[in-house]
């Protein structure tokens, strides 16, 4: 072999590019999962103020006066909904079927979001909007990549929520709550040991 072909099966010097961040949380944000299409016609949007009489009375219709005194409501009671972060889902006329928000929290010493109340017009149940709605919202969070809830596990572990178990024992919260139904999204290498104290309304430090 002479001298040149040696040199063409040398590997180059060359420095190579830095990897991509594939971290779990950057790789694994948002959650992946495999949902039904939208019923036709319906569509998913940013939720914005011309919504609000529409989800308030949605509200009304499926939670009846005591959700105002539920610890989630608390937990949202006297804040301003982040803007661009709810979604709402239209038919073709542009009728509310359903809506989610989020809210920015603090889960101990960990910034995060709280999620609810999420609607769906009871005529509309069962088609899948639901999920979607969770899934578009979910999806457009800014960091920090933690969102909790108060709800069924059998119904949002498929979105990607997982119980907090005994750890939930060592949250605490404004209200009382039935802690089996506290659940949590976030990356797969968070430590869900890490959040314990108390759950409170409020601005992160960037403020979202």
């Amino acid at each position: 072999m002479n001298k040149a072909m040696i040199q063409k099966t040398l590997p180059s010097s060359a420095p190579s590019a830095p990897p991509a961040d594939v971290s779990p949380s950057a790789a694994d944000w948002p959650p992946r999962l495999d949902l039904p299409a939208l019923p036709l016609g319906v569509r998913i949007v940013a939720r914005t103020r011309s919504h609000q009489t529409a989800t308030e009375n949605l509200a009304a219709r499926l939670l009846g006066p005591g959700r105002h005194v539920r610890a989630a409501a608390m937990l949202r009671e006297g804040q301003e909904e982040p803007r661009g972060l709810g979604r709402a889902a239209l038919d073709r006329r542009g009728r509310l079927l359903g809506s989610v928000a989020f809210w920015p929290i603090h889960i101990g010493a960990h910034p995060g979001w709280l999620l609810g109340p999420l609607l769906v017009d009871p005529a509309h149940e069962g088609r899948g909007i639901g999920g979607h709605l969770v899934q578009a919202g979910v999806s457009g969070l800014p960091p920090p990549h933690l969102v909790l809830l108060v709800g069924d596990v059998a119904y949002y572990e498929p979105l990607g929520f997982r119980a907090l178990g005994f750890q939930a024992l060592k949250l605490d919260l404004p209200a009382p709550v039935d802690k089996a139904r506290l659940l949590v999204c976030a990356p797969p290498d968070f430590a869900l040991a890490e959040l314990e104290g108390r759950v409170r309304a409020g601005p992160h430090q960037d403020g979202a």
